[in-house]
């Protein structure tokens, strides 16, 4: 008889004690994160591959010279993209305020590329294609960014390099060559470009020996 109270006992005990600490458990604090020593993974070499069909719609690829444009600035005035160049980089992006995508793009041009790279003597000409130059400073302004900003109000210059519809994007090296682009905007497209950035920025050349190391 003993035995079977003692038994009793240990069961109520366990059921009134089990809630509690499982109760106590979800409140405790989550155990401190542990600090990682693996570096950052080295950028790789680009390589843009392209569908067939995408590839039909470029006209300025890879390895190719960026042609001569001259286009206008928010305030109505031409002015030639060469003005704008970075000192080792470039990024051109054509794009389109009424495209999702392209918006998307725009906006996040700031944190993505400006942010991190811009101390590295990397630029962004940002061209938006067709006529909406009063919207883009205040868009600009929204989303933070204080790089270039150039309109394209007849689609001319961006038929130099493609056809259809932006965005387009193109990374320029210091002699204005094609070194990666991408015919439209993603997340994969984000991680390319950051690569292809912090890629570029490593090799090393007497016009760049001084400049500072991208930051991983």
């Amino acid at each position: 008889m003993a035995i079977v109270k003692s038994q009793v006992a240990r069961l109520l005990l366990g059921g009134v004690l089990f809630p509690i600490c499982f109760a106590l458990s979800l409140h405790a604090d989550p155990p401190a994160a542990q600090p990682t020593s693996q570096a950052p993974p080295e950028p790789w070499e680009p390589k843009v591959v392209l569908s067939k069909a995408h590839a039909s719609t470029c006209r300025k690829k890879v390895g190719d010279l960026f042609p001569k444009m001259t286009l206008q600035d928010l305030a109505g005035q031409q002015t030639p993209l060469a003005k704008w160049l970075g000192k080792r980089l470039t990024l051109v992006v054509f794009w389109d305020a009424d495209h999702v995508y392209s918006n998307e793009q725009f906006r996040r041009l700031a944190t993505e590329v400006e942010v991190p790279f811009a101390k590295n003597g990397v630029s962004i000409v940002a061209i938006h294609v067709g006529s909406q130059a009063t919207q883009l400073a205040d868009l600009q302004k929204q989303y933070g960014g204080s790089f270039t900003c150039l309109v394209d109000p007849d689609g001319k210059q961006f038929a130099q390099v493609a056809d259809g519809k932006p965005p387009r994007s193109y990374l320029l090296n210091a002699q204005q060559q094609i070194v990666w682009m991408d015919v439209e905007y993603s997340l994969s497209t984000q991680r390319e470009l950051t690569n292809a950035i912090q890629f570029y920025l490593q090799k090393k050349s007497p016009a760049s020996a001084s400049l500072p190391s991208p930051n991983p």
